[in-house]
């Protein structure tokens, strides 16, 4: 207040202040200073408006965002020590392996919606978690795209997508040698529909697979269900390339 004053600013401010009953109430305060023709300070104009049960459900609304996602990770935790137990006779093997991958893809996809309140996700930061994760890969993997704000649903279904293609590209692309690179675009061709390109370079030859495997069948066929769009895979000679569409609701900031 004494700042907005010398500088002769509004200024917003929340306070508890205990009413004649003994009561603490949380009030806003918007005002501005006043100062007469001489310069002299008169006081301070504005309003103050009583927010006590604005910021009480505020805070009731956290607590059980917070507790979801505290049952939600639980959940997954008890599944991945399922998963232990039914294959500890292997438990390095492949299969066991990719399973717990997705499963730690999905507790961090829920910790970054849980940090914006399951309102929206940034993709920037969606992409820069999943393909993070491997901090030997980060100078190989390019991203780039407007500012974009993508719904729950179409937050665990692109990071389950991107894990995806990381992975397949560990393995047997681009990420798989030294020299090899991958770029992640997306734009916004109009205000309701998104588009995302994963291409892959200087990895060795690609060959087409004989059969889908689940990875390729939930990129084509579950991703394309989950963002009501279509997911391409095209398995070019010179480098794996992923190209998505979706269709939005004008959620680009």
């Amino acid at each position: 207040m004494a700042e907005a004053i010398a500088q002769n600013r509004p200024v917003t401010l929340r306070g508890r202040y205990a009413n004649v009953s003994g009561d603490w109430r949380i009030l806003q305060t918007e005002a501005r200073p006043r100062y007469a023709c001489d310069g002299r300070f008169l006081g301070m104009i504005g309003v103050n408006v009583d927010i006590t049960e604005q910021e009480s459900v505020a805070r009731q609304r956290e607590l059980m965002l917070a507790e979801l996602n505290h049952r939600v990770k639980n959940t997954l935790a008890v599944v991945q020590a399922i998963a232990h137990q039914t294959f500890k006779s292997d438990r390095n093997a492949p299969p066991v392996n990719t399973f717990l991958g997705r499963l730690g893809v999905l507790a961090r996809a829920h910790d970054i919606l849980s940090g914006v309140n399951w309102e929206a996700t940034p993709m920037h930061e969606l992409a820069r978690e999943v393909l993070g994760e491997l901090s030997a890969n980060q100078d190989r993997i390019v991203t780039d795209g407007p500012p974009f704000l993508l719904k729950p649903k179409q937050a665990l279904a692109i990071a389950l997508a991107l894990h995806e293609l990381q992975t397949n590209a560990m393995k047997y692309g681009a990420l798989s040698v030294d020299q090899g690179t991958v770029s992640l675009q997306w734009r916004l061709p109009s205000s309701h529909s998104l588009e995302i390109l994963w291409q892959e370079r200087g990895g060795p030859p690609v060959v087409a697979p004989l059969r889908r495997g689940f990875g390729t069948l939930m990129l084509e066929m579950g991703l394309s269900a989950e963002l009501n769009g279509v997911a391409k895979l095209d398995f070019q000679p010179d480098g794996l390339q992923c190209r998505i569409e979706a269709a939005i609701e004008g959620m680009n900031v």
